[in-house]
């Protein structure tokens, strides 16, 4: 299996586990690692107060800092449960454009 499919397989299945009883709207996300088959993953998480929310793609940048320290990731898979997708916000933009390249691929 490539490396991108099992990437995706894994952002499917940690969606699953998406704490949004706000606004019903599951994500999960996975980084993987420039040089490296490591992949992180993550699902979104809310709060009542939502600047204590955090979205499945900064989750998932977190916990690949938490556990290798400054790293470059390679690719980030989005998974949601809308037809045509989504886009990372303007909080993970900015958190992805401090940790990744300019040329950094969001499937």
């Amino acid at each position: 299996m490539k490396i991108i499919d099992k990437a995706y397989t894994l952002a499917k299945q940690v969606r699953l586990n998406a704490h949004a009883p706000y606004s019903k709207f599951l994500v999960g996300a996975v980084v993987k690692v420039k040089g490296s088959d490591q992949l992180f993953a993550a699902c979104n998480v809310e709060n009542a107060s939502y600047g204590g929310a955090v979205c499945a793609e900064r989750n998932a940048i977190f916990q690949m800092v938490a556990a290798l320290g400054k790293a470059e990731p390679e690719f980030l898979v989005l998974v949601t449960d809308t037809l045509t997708g989504a886009a990372p916000c303007g909080f993970c933009l900015q958190v992805l454009s401090e940790f990744c390249a300019p040329d950094f691929p969001v499937h």
